[in-house]
């Protein structure tokens, strides 16, 4: 329903104009109060402007990331990592879970000294990525199928090996 129906779109403009400024959330916020039926949010208008607006800005940079991500679908862990000012790894994961369900998905998003990753998979992803991050001085929680890690990321690359290694066995 995420990916392929109006409503799914819907879920998705309003996470990415969540990722604005206080203001605009805010003014987003009184809008949705208002209105009636879902579609008014699919009509593009002076109401839904802002919304729309940071939607594409966001957009953009998510459909080039998981095109990329896209290309990393070769094993039996897709493990793709990015950089930059919009942390996104979290809707990359599930979008990536959908297209490649039989893929154990991590997305790892690089700030700094800092890796936070997203993992979602058929299998407890949980309990590896739980006995993972203990020996790379990180932290993680999440659900059996869906998790997250964050680690340093220096670690990054022997992490990833060993996550390999585990699903592979």
């Amino acid at each position: 329903m995420l990916y392929e129906t109006e409503f799914g779109r819907i879920a998705k403009i309003l996470s990415f104009a969540l990722k604005d400024k206080t203001s605009n959330v805010v003014r987003m916020l009184k809008f949705l109060i208002k209105v009636e039926t879902p579609y008014e949010i699919l009509e593009e208008n002076n109401k839904t402007r802002t919304i729309y607006y940071r939607f594409r800005q966001i957009n953009r940079k998510y459909e080039k990331l998981l095109e990329k991500a896209k290309k990393f679908a070769r094993r039996k862990l897709l493990f793709f990592q990015y950089g930059g000012n919009l942390s996104i790894s979290g809707e990359l994961a599930n979008e990536l879970f959908h297209l490649y369900p039989d893929k154990v998905i991590a997305v790892a998003y690089i700030k700094g000294e800092e890796a936070k990753i997203s993992f979602r998979g058929n299998i407890n992803i949980r309990s590896i990525v739980a006995r993972m991050v203990k020996e790379f001085d990180g932290r993680g929680g999440g659900h059996e199928k869906a998790c997250a890690a964050t680690l340093p990321v220096s670690d990054l690359p022997k992490f990833k090996e060993k996550l390999e290694d585990l699903i592979r066995s």
